[in-house]
């Protein structure tokens, strides 16, 4: 994320300066533009022009040029009657310089215009080198995740890939030709990340293979239950498979009506209608009778 500090508060005006990495320099260009500021690009100072900066302001210091107060004065001798100025000064510098950080190197970067932007062309891929990665449409691969994971494998930037072309069970993309050693050994060393997913390299382009004739070419058409069915003629073209036969879509032979069945009328048996008790009713023989359930008297009374 850039970040940003300014010189100018409380409403007055200063300079803010907006440190951004390589990487998201774009990111900032664009929020910049956004906002409609006009802002100057300028490459980061090296660790010798920061050091330099920081001598200078120890030479222009207020506090050299200040007067010395009655209250300074008795510690000013002392000072002076024991050490050296030499060893005075030398004192000072690094009491200075210890309060301030440590400047660093940094990688140089080129100062360009950010918003002049050339578009890129097939020349800088001229001699490149052709890879393949194993999965495509059915794994619902897309350029946006396959982009990252291709160049965290290889350890390049995009800016190093070309085309990408996604089939149904693979992908195949171009690497710049300057790139394809280091590409190469980012792979063997990386890998791709993915449980299953590998890279390899190929001889060239694959060509994209024809479409099924299950399904009609062309962008999928929305169901209509209210539109006509096709005739069976016009299946047969649409959606022909090897597996099925002319035979298969006519129609079947009609035959003749079947005789009707003699009808059977089913056996009655005989109806009693003296069926008398059924035998659960009764207790069965040597067991004692049952015992009527008393009469529960505690039960709650209906109150008016």
């Amino acid at each position: 994320m850039p970040i940003r500090g300014r010189t100018g508060r409380a409403g007055r005006k200063g300079t803010c300066v907006v440190i951004s990495p390589t990487h998201r320099r774009r990111v900032a260009q664009s929020i910049l533009r956004t906002a409609k500021i006009e802002a100057e690009n300028i490459a980061p100072p090296t660790a010798e022009a920061i050091d330099a900066r920081y001598r200078e302001s120890i030479l222009t210091n207020s506090l050299l040029s200040d007067v010395i107060t009655e209250d300074e004065r008795p510690s000013v001798d002392s000072l002076l009657a024991k050490w050296a100025p030499e060893a005075l000064a030398a004192a000072y510098l690094r009491l200075q310089l210890t309060t301030r950080p440590i400047p660093e190197d940094i990688s140089a970067t080129l100062v360009e215009d950010f918003g002049k932007r050339e578009p890129r062309t097939r020349e800088a891929f001229a001699g490149g080198t052709w890879f393949k990665v194993t999965v495509g449409r059915k794994q619902r691969a897309e350029p946006r995740w396959l982009l990252p994971m291709i160049c965290k494998a290889g350890n390049v930037t995009k800016g190093a890939i070309g085309s990408i072309r996604i089939f149904d069970t693979e992908t195949i993309f171009e690497v710049a030709a300057d790139k394809v050693d280091s590409f190469l050994k980012g792979v063997g060393k990386n890998g791709t990340g993915e449980k299953g997913v590998y890279i390899s390299a190929i001889d060239g382009p694959i060509e994209q293979k024809p479409q099924s004739k299950r399904r009609p070419p062309g962008p999928p058409v929305p169901y209509d239950p209210s539109a006509p069915r096709p005739e069976k003629a016009d299946r047969k073209q649409r959606y022909g498979s090897g597996k099925l036969k002319a035979e298969d879509f006519d129609a079947p032979a009609v035959e003749g009506p079947r005789p009707p069945k003699p009808f059977k009328p089913k056996e009655q048996k005989p109806f009693d209608k003296n069926k008398g008790k059924p035998k659960w009713s009764k207790p069965a023989e040597g067991d004692a009778p049952r015992k009527a359930k008393p009469k529960d008297h505690k039960k709650p009374r209906a109150y008016d």
